[in-house]
C-alpha cells in the first residue's frame, strides 16, 4: 500500500518526538492460513498453520528505517471422539516470530506440547483437565518455562436442578509468563506474574424451570463431539 500515513520519530536521548504523516514509502501485509482435519472412527488428527507478514518504512532522525514483523503457527493435533467414554486430545505448538527493526533482529520461539481431558463417570460426574508446558526462548538464550494445569470436577444428578463442583487453576504454582511485541521501533520481551493457585467452589442452581408452565424435567442430554482448542 503507498500514499499511507507513516510515522516519523525525532529521537534525542531517552526522548522522542513522534509525528504522522502522508508518504509514498509502500507499506506491505500478508496474511495465510491453512487447516486440514481427518476423521476416522472415534479419532480426529487436525494440522493448522497461520502466517502473517508486514513491514513499515518510517523515518528516525530523518533516516529511513524499515521494519519487519513475521510470525508463524503450527499446530497438530490427534483427539478421540466418543459418546460414552472419556476423552482425550493430545497436540503440539509451534510458534516462531521474526522481528526486524533497520539492524537489530530478533527472532522468538515457544514450543507448548498440551493435553486435554474430558471425562464422564458414575451417574452425574463430568471430569475436565488441561495441560500445557511452555518453552519459551529467543535464538540466544532460554527466557522462560513455565506450565499451565487446570482441572475441574463436577456433579449433576440426572434430572436434579442442582449442580455442584470444584475447580482449581494453576495447579503447578508457576509464577510468570513471557509475551514479545513488535511496534515500527523497537521489539521486546516482557516477563508477566501470574495469579498463584487457587481452588474455587461453586453450587449452581437450575432457575429456567421457573418460566415454564409445566411438564416433566427432562433428562441430561448427550456430549457431542469435541471442539477445536
Amino acid at each position: 500500500r503507498s500514499n499511507s500515513i507513516q510515522n516519523k520519530t525525532l529521537i534525542s536521548g531517552i526522548n522522542s518526538v513522534r509525528s504522522s504523516e502522508n508518504s509514498n514509502i509502500p507499506r506491505e501485509s500478508y496474511s495465510a492460513s491453512g487447516r486440514i482435519d481427518k476423521r476416522f472412527k472415534n479419532f480426529r488428527a487436525g494440522f493448522t498453520m497461520n502466517f502473517n507478514y508486514s513491514d513499515f518504512n518510517n523515518v528516525v532522525n530523518g533516516n529511513p528505517l524499515k521494519s519487519i514483523n513475521f510470525t508463524q503457527r503450527y499446530r497438530a493435533s490427534l483427539a478421540t471422539n466418543f459418546r460414552d467414554k472419556p476423552n482425550i486430545e493430545i497436540g503440539y505448538t509451534y510458534n516462531k516470530r521474526k522481528y526486524e527493526n533497520g539492524n537489530n533482529v530478533n527472532n522468538f520461539y515457544t514450543d507448548s506440547p498440551f493435553i486435554e481431558l474430558d471425562a464422564y463417570f458414575g451417574k452425574g460426574f463430568v471430569f475436565t483437565a488441561e495441560y500445557s508446558y511452555n518453552y519459551y526462548r529467543n535464538q540466544d538464550v532460554t527466557l522462560n518455562e513455565y506450565r499451565f494445569l487446570e482441572a475441574d470436577l463436577s456433579y449433576n444428578k440426572d434430572g436434579s436442578k442442582w449442580e455442584f463442583g470444584v475447580g482449581v487453576t494453576n495447579l503447578f504454582d508457576d509464577t510468570s509468563i513471557n509475551r514479545d511485541s513488535f511496534n515500527q521501533l523497537f521489539n521486546q520481551t516482557r516477563s508477566y506474574i501470574i495469579q498463584p493457585r487457587y481452588t474455587v467452589f461453586r453450587i449452581k442452581y437450575d432457575l429456567t424451570s421457573l418460566n415454564s408452565s409445566g411438564g416433566g424435567q427432562g433428562g441430561r442430554g448427550g456430549r457431542g463431539g469435541r471442539g477445536g482448542r
